[in-house]
């Protein structure tokens, strides 16, 4: 039982750091310096990362030309900075694609089970991935997993 349970734990971390990965590649190019008076800047980067995702994660499988209408979309959104943010373009859309392979990978390690992300903009179900060389052990079919964005 305490297998399956370091398991979760693994697949759990797993799947935070290719999240984390993603917030990287969808912020790379913002500076915030000089700021740190202002929290205005907190909210609009907490904004445009949960947009970015939801909209991201659901072309998990996406080519290049997908993710590229993806990040085009959210262009107006980068456009929408607080004063003093500077040094912002477009993602990479190679950045976001590999970020969005390593979620991939993170989802492979659980096979079976449900993973859904709940957002203020609403629930994403992250589909299952083939299993690769490499990849992560899987864990036992009976554990649902669920995470806040």
């Amino acid at each position: 039982m305490q297998n399956s349970a370091v398991q979760v734990l693994q697949a759990g971390m797993g799947m935070i750091q290719a999240f984390d990965r993603l917030d990287a590649a969808l912020l790379l190019s913002v500076g915030t310096s000089g700021l740190l008076g202002n929290l205005d800047w907190k909210k609009w980067v907490g904004g445009l990362r949960v947009k970015g995702k939801y909209k991201l994660l659901q072309k998990l499988d996406a080519d290049a030309p997908d993710v590229q209408k993806t990040l085009v979309q959210l262009e107006e959104d980068y456009k929408c900075a607080p004063p003093g943010l500077f040094g912002y373009k477009m993602p990479i859309v190679s950045d976001v694609m590999d970020a969005l392979d390593n979620v991939a990978r993170a989802r492979a390690a659980l096979p079976g089970q449900l993973v859904q992300i709940q957002t203020e903009l609403g629930d994403i179900y992250i589909p299952e991935t083939e299993l690769r060389p490499g990849d992560l052990e899987v864990l036992p079919a009976d554990i649902e997993v669920l995470a806040v964005i």
